[in-house]
C-alpha cells in the first residue's frame, strides 16, 4: 500500500479518535433517526464481518458520491467539503480567475447523476482492489468504533476517485482546505502518487490532533499560524501568509 495513503490513514484514525469528536459525532447522530439506527445496527452486529460490510457500505457512498468537476480541464482541481473550507478555496480560486480552477463535486448531487452508475460499474474491473479494502475496513472496525471505521472507509473511497480523476485530467496542481477531512486527505495522497503539487489553505487553527503541515505550499493567515503548526511537527513546502479573511483593523 502507498505510503501516502498509509499516512492518511493514520491521520484520519487519530483525528477521529478524538473524545471531542466522538462527542460532536455523537450528537450529530441523537439529530438524525436513520444515523441512529446504522449505529444501533452496527453495535447490535458487533464485532463482526457483518458491521465491517455495513461500513463498506458507507464507504461506497462515499466513493459514488464523488465526480469530477462539471466542466472542462482546468489548471488547478479543488476539494472542499464544508462550507468554512469552500469558501476558503473560493478566496484562493479568486487570486487565479475562475478559469483556472474547478472543484471536484461531492455530496447528494453527485450521487444522483447518471455519471455515478459508470462508478459504480468501474468498481468491478478493480476486483482486488476492492478486495484488499474491503480486508482493511474490517481490520479497523475491528480495533475502532462506527466514527473511526467509517472515517477510514471515506479516506480509501477519496483515494480510489483521486486516483481515477486525477489520472485522467492531470492538473497542474490540487488546493484542498482541511488536513483531516477524509475527502480532501484521500485525494490529496492520489495526487502525490501522480507527483501532482498540493496547495493547502487553511480554514481553522490548528489542535492538537492536526497532523503536521507536508504540503507543497501552505497558505497560512500570519506568523501566529506558523508557530503553531511547527509545534506539531516540522513544517514541509513552502508557506505563504495570506492574513485573514475580510477587512481588519489595528487595535
Amino acid at each position: 500500500m502507498e505510503i501516502a495513503l498509509l499516512r492518511a490513514l493514520r491521520i484520519v484514525i487519530r483525528a477521529d479518535s478524538d473524545p471531542a469528536r466522538q462527542a460532536l459525532f455523537a450528537n450529530l447522530t441523537q439529530a438524525n433517526a436513520l444515523a441512529r439506527f446504522v449505529c444501533w445496527l452496527h453495535k447490535r452486529l458487533g464485532k463482526t464481518w457483518a458491521s465491517s460490510i455495513l461500513v463498506s457500505c458507507y464507504g461506497l457512498k462515499s466513493f459514488l458520491a464523488i465526480a469530477a468537476p462539471p466542466r472542462g480541464v482546468a489548471r488547478i482541481l479543488a476539494v472542499a467539503v464544508h462550507a468554512n473550507a469552500r469558501r476558503q478555496v473560493e478566496r484562493f480560486g479568486r487570486w487565479l480567475g475562475a478559469n483556472d480552477i474547478a472543484r471536484v463535486r461531492i455530496g447528494v448531487k453527485a450521487l444522483l447523476g447518471s455519471s455515478s452508475l459508470v462508478r459504480l460499474l468501474s468498481l468491478f474491473l478493480w476486483g482486488r482492489g476492492c478486495i484488499r479494502g474491503l480486508r482493511l475496513v474490517h481490520a479497523i472496525n475491528m480495533r475502532h468504533d462506527f466514527l473511526v471505521s467509517c472515517r477510514v472507509a471515506s479516506v480509501l473511497a477519496a483515494y480510489a476517485r483521486g486516483r481515477s480523476i486525477l489520472g485522467r485530467l492531470r492538473p497542474r496542481a490540487i488546493v484542498v482546505s482541511s488536513d483531516t477531512n477524509p475527502e480532501e486527505i484521500g485525494f490529496a495522497s492520489a495526487a502525490r502518487l501522480f507527483g501532482i503539487p498540493t496547495v493547502f489553505v487553511s480554514h481553522t487553527y490548528p489542535n492538537p490532533f492536526s497532523p503536521p503541515l507536508d504540503f507543497s505550499l501552505s497558505i497560512l493567515e500570519g506568523d501566529a499560524a506558523v508557530d503553531a503548526r511547527r509545534r506539531l511537527g516540522p513544517v514541509k513546502g513552502q508557506i505563504f501568509l495570506a492574513g485573514v479573511e475580510g477587512e481588519s483593523a489595528p487595535l
